[in-house]
C-alpha cells in the first residue's frame, strides 16, 4: 500500500470515527432533552396552564370576564404569589367594575393562551418530532386558533357602496387603570393595617431594649412615643423604620408580631458589631500608641503615614485599620439609610473622623 493511501485510509478512517462519535453525542443530547421535555418542562407547562385558568376562572366568578381579563393580562394569574399580590392591591383599592364591565380589550384568556401554546409548539415541536412524537398538543394543550381578535370594524357605505376599514379602539389592560386607592377608613392607616403596624412597632421597640411608652392618637390612630431617653433616639428611629418597611412589604403575615423581633435582632446586631469594633479599635491603638503620628501631643488618626503593622507585617495607616477590622460594619453603613448611619457612627464611639472620611468618599462617588 502506498504512503498516499495509507495516509488518506488512516485520515478516512478517523472522519468516519469523529463522525459517528458526533452522531453519538447528538442523539445523547437529543435524548436528555427530549426526556427533560416529555417529563418536566412540558408537564410544567401543563400544570401551569392549569393553575392559571383556575385562579381566573375563579376571578370570573368574583369580579366578572372584563375585570379577570384585565388581572390575568396583568400576569397575576400565574400563581399563588401573584393572587396574594392581587388580594392586597384590591384591599387597599377600589375596583371600578363600571368601567371594567363598559370596556373593550384587543385581547382575552383564549386568545392569551392560545399565543402561548403556539409560541410552546414552535420552540419544542421540532425536537419531539426527531424523537417520534406527535407534538406537544399531544399532551394536553388545546388546539391553536384565533390567536388574536380583529384589530378593524369593516362597514360598507351604502351610498357610495365603498367599504371601509375603522380601527377598532381597545381599552387600557392595565389594572391600575381601573384602581382607586381606599380611604383611611376602609383600609390603610386608619384600618386593620394601621392597628397591626403599631403593634410591630411597639414589639420592635420593646424587643430593641428600649424602655419607651406610646399613646394613641384617637382621630388618625397613630401612634406616638414618650418618655424616650434622648441618648436613644437613633436607635428609636432606626428600629422603627426597618419594622415599619418590612411590614409594609407583607402585612398578611400570620406572625407579623414578629417583623418587630426581626427588627430589633437586626438592629442588635449592628450595635453590637459597632461597639466591639469600636472596643477593638481602641485597644490596637492603645498598643501602637508609640508608633503614631501626634498634632500637639494628640494621636492623628487622619494622617497618611503607614505606622502600623499588621499580622503580616504590612504598615497601613489609621483608617485602613478601621476599614479592615470592620468590613461587615462599613458595608452596612454605606447600604443603610440615614438614620442607619447616625445609629452606627453613635454606637462607634471615639472615632467620628472615620466616617467623616468616609462620608467624604461616598459623596465623591455619588457626585462623579
Amino acid at each position: 500500500m502506498s504512503v498516499f493511501r495509507s495516509i488518506a485510509t488512516g485520515y478516512l478512517g478517523a472522519k468516519i470515527a469523529n463522525t459517528e462519535a458526533n452522531d453519538r453525542l447528538k442523539a445523547n443530547i437529543l435524548e436528555t432533552t427530549g426526556t427533560n421535555l416529555l417529563t418536566k418542562v412540558i408537564p410544567n407547562a401543563i400544570e401551569d396552564e392549569k393553575i392559571r385558568r383556575q385562579n381566573y376562572d375563579n376571578l370570573v366568578s368574583s369580579y366578572g370576564v372584563n375585570a379577570a381579563n384585565v388581572m390575568d393580562a396583568s400576569g397575576f394569574t400565574i400563581n399563588k404569589q401573584g393572587m396574594d399580590r392581587l388580594d392586597e392591591l384590591l384591599k387597599a383599592n377600589k375596583l371600578d367594575l363600571k368601567a371594567l364591565d363598559a370596556s373593550a380589550f384587543q385581547t382575552d384568556f383564549d386568545n392569551r393562551y392560545n399565543t402561548r401554546v403556539k409560541t410552546d409548539q414552535e420552540k419544542y415541536n421540532p425536537i419531539l418530532k426527531q424523537l417520534g412524537v406527535d407534538g406537544i398538543g399531544s399532551l394536553g394543550y388545546n388546539t391553536v386558533e384565533a390567536l388574536v381578535k380583529p384589530e378593524t370594524i369593516t362597514t360598507k357605505d351604502q351610498m357610495s357602496d365603498t367599504v371601509v376599514q375603522t380601527p377598532i379602539e381597545f381599552d387600557s389592560m392595565q389594572l391600575k387603570d381601573y384602581l382607586t386607592p381606599k380611604p383611611d377608613e376602609e383600609f390603610g392607616e386608619g384600618s386593620q393595617f394601621r392597628l397591626r403596624k403599631n403593634d410591630v412597632i411597639k414589639q420592635a421597640v420593646s424587643a430593641s431594649g428600649l424602655n419607651a411608652k406610646f399613646i394613641t392618637n384617637p382621630v388618625d390612630g397613630s401612634v406616638s412615643v414618650t418618655d424616650l431617653d434622648e441618648a436613644s433616639q437613633n436607635k428609636y428611629k432606626l428600629v422603627t423604620q426597618i419594622a415599619t418597611n418590612a411590614f409594609a412589604n407583607n402585612p398578611n403575615r400570620s406572625d407579623y408580631l414578629n417583623i418587630g423581633n426581626e427588627a430589633a435582632t437586626q438592629v442588635t446586631a449592628i450595635e453590637n458589631f459597632a461597639k466591639a469594633g469600636s472596643n477593638s479599635l481602641n485597644n490596637y491603638f492603645q498598643s501602637n500608641i508609640k508608633n503614631a503620628p501626634k498634632v500637639d501631643g494628640k494621636v492623628d488618626y487622619t494622617s497618611e503615614e503607614k505606622v502600623y503593622p499588621l499580622k503580616n507585617g504590612e504598615m497601613v495607616d489609621a483608617y485602613e485599620v478601621f476599614e479592615r477590622s470592620n468590613a461587615k460594619l462599613i458595608k452596612a453603613y454605606i447600604q443603610g439609610s440615614l438614620e442607619m448611619r447616625n445609629f452606627i457612627k453613635e454606637k462607634f464611639t471615639g472615632y467620628s473622623v472615620f466616617f467623616e472620611q468616609l462620608d467624604d468618599a461616598l459623596d465623591k462617588q455619588e457626585n462623579s
